[in-house]
C-alpha cells in the first residue's frame, strides 16, 4: 500500500526524482524540511490504545518552488498493530534526498559567509568570524547565552540567569509562546553541522 501511494507521488530516478510526473534534480533542491507530530491520543481504561499521527515533507527548489509530501495515519498500539508504513516510507525517502543534496544545500549557506561575512537561517543573520548570532536585533554567543535545543527549535537562555530572568523567561513562554528562540525545521542537517563547524556547538 505503501509503495503504490507514493509511486503515484514520488519516485528516485537517476540524479533525482520523479514528483506528480516531473522531474527534478537532486542539484536543483535548495532546501528540506521536515515535520512531524502526534495529533491525538486515544485512551481506553487500560491506558492510551493508539496515535494519530502526520508528516510533512517539503522539497524546496532554485526557483523557489514547493514540492509537499504529507500524510496523517494512525498507529494503534493494541497487540503491537501498526498502519503508519507511509509515514516510514516518507520519511526513507527524505533522509535520501537529504544526503544526496547536502553539499548543494550546505553550498548556499557557504557562499554567503564568503561573500557577506555571514549566513542568514530563519530570520537569524550568523556571522562566523565574531562567534555571535543577530535575531532580531539581539546579540547571541555561547560566551553570554546557553542553546537549549529541543524538536524543531532552540532557545537562548542566558549564561549565569538570575531567578527574576528566568521567573520572567517562563513566564512569558506560558503566557504567548514567544521567547528567543530559533526555529531549525529547515535544513537541519546543514544548520547543526555549521553551529558544529562554525560555534563549536553540538549536542550530544
Amino acid at each position: 500500500m505503501a509503495e503504490k501511494f507514493l509511486s503515484s507521488e514520488f519516485r528516485f530516478v537517476d540524479d533525482g526524482f520523479v514528483y506528480k510526473n516531473t522531474v527534478y534534480k537532486y542539484k536543483n533542491v535548495r532546501h528540506t524540511v521536515i515535520y512531524q507530530r502526534v495529533i491525538k491520543t486515544t485512551y481506553n481504561v487500560v491506558g492510551p490504545t493508539g496515535e494519530e499521527n502526520e508528516i510533512i515533507v517539503k522539497f524546496i527548489t532554485d526557483s523557489g518552488e514547493e514540492l509537499t509530501l504529507q500524510e496523517t495515519m494512525k498507529t494503534r498500539k493494541l497487540i503491537g498493530f501498526t498502519d503508519d508504513k507511509i509515514i516510514e516510507k516518507i520519511r526513507e525517502l527524505f533522509i535520501k534526498v537529504s544526503n544526496e543534496t547536502f553539499k548543494n544545500r550546505l553550498g548556499f549557506y557557504e557562499r554567503q559567509v564568503n561573500e557577506n561575512g555571514y549566513f542568514v537561517y530563519f530570520g537569524g543573520k550568523f556571522f562566523p568570524s565574531k562567534k555571535i548570532i543577530l535575531l532580531d536585533g539581539v546579540k547571541y554567543s555561547t560566551e553570554t547565552h546557553q542553546f537549549l535545543r529541543s524538536y524543531g527549535s532552540i532557545e537562548f537562555k542566558k549564561n549565569n540567569e538570575s531567578i527574576f530572568d528566568k521567573m520572567k523567561r517562563t513566564a512569558k513562554r506560558e503566557l504567548t509562546g514567544n521567547v528567543p528562540s530559533l526555529g531549525t525545521l529547515k535544513d537541519s542537517d546543514v544548520f547543526f553541522y555549521l553551529l558544529d563547524r562554525y560555534y563549536g556547538i553540538r549536542w550530544s
